[in-house]
């Protein structure tokens, strides 16, 4: 199975579609179906597959990038990062975030000002 033919059987109408685009990605990376070194498809091939505008694949992908799950070549294509340079977190949420105390609002006034 390629990540196109992943993109072609999991199209979403409900939400935002690059964040589905997106976690389609990650579950590729995560499962294996797209392996470190591996070249992704050009950006308007994928964009034509999903459906979907140039600039929401570009979102993707530069969102990609800036997780670290991918890196960008000029002149070569975008590659799928060695695992060993992929954080754990990026994939699976931080066990730490998720034991936050949520904020929430009390209804009292504050002393801020003063």
């Amino acid at each position: 199975m390629t990540i196109l033919t992943l993109i072609a059987e999991n199209k979403s109408d409900q939400g935002q579609k690059y964040a589905h685009l997106e976690q389609l990605f990650k579950g590729a990376i995560r499962d294996g179906i797209l392996k470190p070194g591996e070249k992704l498809p050009p950006l308007r091939t994928a964009a034509w597959e999903a459906k979907c505008s140039l600039g929401t694949m570009s979102r993707v992908y530069s969102s990609l990038e800036r997780k670290g799950l991918v890196n960008a070549r000029v002149g070569q294509g975008t590659f799928v990062q060695e695992a060993a340079n992929i954080g754990a977190d990026v994939i699976l949420p931080n066990p730490l975030q998720s034991q936050k105390a949520p904020l929430v609002n009390t209804g009292q006034a504050t002393d801020w000002g003063r």
